[in-house]
């Protein structure tokens, strides 16, 4: 978390400067009630695309909020105040991010603890960063009690007799929404004939990002181990479906690691193969593990890039950092799974 610590402190730093003492009155309370996620609150945004909101949840309860958001916005989803050190009104969040109604309201990510940052003073406080926005539209956060969920459409999972408290919801990146001032009448206007329309010879297009499948240490029965200090590469499996071809990838592009920009590929092998056993082909390439930059608190690794014709792809996989003492006994073990899986 280094490196998103690090860009996320000279932004907060940056607006502070820019708000002075004032930046706190910045921040509106949360407004009930904003559930279910038909029915969420908006989020007010500044000229910086910031977004701060007060906040509590209640016992077997879950507060959403929307923002309006543009094709290509990097956000950044934070929760500060939440974990309090086991001091009254603690509470341990889980926050996702929903794709808009028209696709379901599907998760796009979540978190459940995150590595300590600035606002906050344990790991408990949800955080989510370098979230690409596909496409122009109504985004939903959704924030819990954990292990209480909203889920993809929408649906709450969880029960009442969790922990109940406060809590801060940070949202930036989001491309401000600018209001032009409406133009004052002109009198006596003189009609003039409308000019022909002239395209633009750079047509803009919403950045579509193509969500694809990767395996992490294919073959494996349980998730990835990683060791941030081994000199090994890691093998990552792109699955081929009906909507990505793997034959078309640009090699050259695919990046890999903890946020997706690591650029720490180091070959492909030849040609495809069938690595999950169906009917389409995948793609095996290979990672430098250093350069891929896990640390301790990762989850998931992070898989980006094009195909030939330019259009970009993004892809998740489970992943466990481990211990050099812990490296030897789990290295035993994905060879006995990957023989096992070369076997079947």
């Amino acid at each position: 978390m280094k490196k998103m610590n690090f860009v996320r402190s000279v932004m907060v730093g940056a607006l502070l400067a820019a708000y002075g003492a004032g930046a706190a009155a910045q921040a509106v309370d949360e407004a009930e009630p904003n559930f279910p996620i038909a029915t969420p609150q908006a989020l007010q945004f500044d000229s910086f695309g910031v977004a701060t909101i007060n906040a509590f949840i209640g016992d077997g309860d879950a507060d959403l909020y929307s923002f309006q958001a543009k094709a290509g916005d990097v956000v950044t989803l934070d929760i500060d105040g939440g974990a309090k050190n086991g001091a009254p009104g603690h509470i341990d969040t889980f926050m996702a991010v929903h794709l808009p109604e028209a696709s379901g309201y599907v998760v796009m990510r979540g978190n459940d603890d995150a590595a300590l940052d600035a606002g906050s003073v344990g790991s408990e406080d949800s955080y989510i960063a370098n979230l690409v926005i596909p496409a122009d539209g109504v985004y939903v956060v959704s924030v819990t009690g954990y292990p209480n969920q909203v889920v993809d459409g929408g649906v709450f999972r969880g029960s009442t007799g969790n922990m109940t408290g406060s809590y801060t919801l940070i949202v930036s990146g989001v491309s401000p929404v600018v209001t032009e001032p409406a133009p004052e009448p002109e009198p006596e206007p003189v009609p003039a004939p409308e000019p022909e329309p002239v395209p633009s010879p750079f047509p803009q297009e919403p950045v579509e990002v193509n969500k694809i499948t990767i395996d992490i240490k294919p073959g494996l029965r349980h998730i990835a181990r990683i060791d941030p200090k081994s000199r090994r590469e890691i093998p990552v499996a792109l699955i081929g479906s009906r909507g990505f071809d793997v034959r078309k990838v640009d090699v050259d592009s695919l990046t890999f690691g903890r946020t997706g920009d690591e650029q720490s590929l180091k070959r492909c092998k030849p040609r495809p193969e069938r690595v999950n056993r169906d009917r389409r082909v995948d793609l095996v390439c290979f990672f430098e593990n250093q350069q891929a930059g896990f640390e301790a608190t990762d989850e998931e690794g992070i898989l980006r890039g094009v195909t030939v014709d330019g259009k970009p792809f993004e892809g998740t996989g489970m992943l466990k950092v481990v211990s050099e003492k812990r490296k030897h006994k789990h290295d035993r073990r994905d060879r006995r799974d990957r023989r096992d899986h070369r076997g079947r």
